[in-house]
């Protein structure tokens, strides 16, 4: 009875050592041998891939952003952008880095913002719908909420911070292009943007993989191409003043082997100067999964530089616009 039993135990392992060996030599048929899985959303997609899927990806690595300033992103092992830092640096050094974290499905989670190498704040990420809902901010002691309103296509329509300090809205193209902006500051307009898009790019940005946004900012940029002009305004008592006005007839692009952008040269008709933002990639290339660098024009150097408003306490956003409406309008 004992052997009959040992028997049975042995032909049941050989049995399953066999059918694991056939999978393995035929990995096609394992895969499509898988139940079948409905997922509805890119997070469950990706959390459902293996490690290397996001690798693969267009990965942005450097980017000068839309006032001019330099970006570099990092990507942990599985593809994900896990430290991004951006360089404000005129006279006095200004460099902001954030580390980020994400949930097992891919998410981001939570982030560390750090100035001139200082922790200063840590933001978590509450998801809802598969978007990000609310942004939950601790800056220096200073506690508040952005919480991001969705119209149906899932773009972000408005973005509004808990203590009523600033605020943002977007209105976009049929397309999904970002056509203009407004932030308002304690109620008051304080500075809008608006766009063209007059040639086909996949925008840089989208290659930041697993950021949504760049929640840095009041107003991150969002669209699925780059825009070919912006026209910036501040405003003084309501007033709206001219201070970047670029002519889209005028813009030249060039694309990488998968049509991102990779460089852009604008030229704007307020300071008669020419202005150049620079895109670089990994796993972009179109051989091997290469890097693909940039190439600067000789265009001209870019002369404009707009301090873009920065999320944290109401007192260093109102230094910031203080300093911006000073530039521009030589008012204390």
């Amino acid at each position: 009875m004992k052997k009959n039993n040992l028997l049975s135990a042995f032909l049941f392992v050989l049995i399953g050592l066999l059918a694991t060996s056939c999978q393995k030599s035929v990995p096609e048929l394992a895969i499509n041998t898988k139940p079948t899985v409905t997922v509805n959303s890119f997070e469950e997609v990706t959390s459902a891939l293996p490690d290397a899927s996001l690798k693969n990806q267009c990965q942005l690595t450097f980017a000068t952003d839309l006032g001019g300033y330099p970006n570099w992103f990092h990507y942990n092992d599985k593809g994900l952008a896990d430290e991004w830092r951006v360089d404000f640096s005129g006279v006095d050094p200004v460099v902001y880095k954030m580390f980020m974290q994400y949930d097992n499905k891919n998410r981001l989670s939570n982030a560390q913002v750090h100035f001139n190498g200082v922790l200063i704040g840590t933001v978590k990420f509450d998801w809802r719908n598969n978007q990000i809902s609310t942004e939950h901010w601790d800056f220096d002691g200073y506690l508040f909420d952005v919480n991001n309103t969705y119209d149906a296509k899932g773009q972000i329509v408005k973005r509004e911070s808990s203590d009523g300090t600033s605020r943002t809205e977007y209105k976009y193209s049929p397309e999904g292009n970002h056509l203009k902006d407004i932030v308002y500051f304690e109620n008051e307009v304080n500075q809008s943007d608006e766009y063209t898009y007059n040639q086909p790019n996949k925008n840089p940005f989208l290659a930041i993989q697993g950021l949504p946004y760049q929640f840095l900012y009041t107003n991150p940029f969002q669209a699925k191409w780059f825009p070919t002009s912006d026209k910036f305004l501040i405003y003084d008592n309501g007033n709206p003043i001219v201070v970047l006005n670029t002519d889209p007839s005028k813009t030249i692009m060039q694309l990488t082997h998968q049509n991102y952008l990779s460089f852009a040269t604008y030229y704007d008709s307020q300071s008669k100067s020419y202005l150049t933002k620079n895109f670089d990639y990994q796993n972009c290339g179109p051989l091997k999964n290469g890097s693909t660098k940039s190439i600067v024009l000789s265009a001209g150097k870019n002369l404009i530089k707009r301090f873009p408003l920065l999320l944290g306490k109401p007192k260093n956003i109102k230094k910031q616009i203080a300093a911006l409406r000073k530039q521009y309008l030589n008012k204390d």
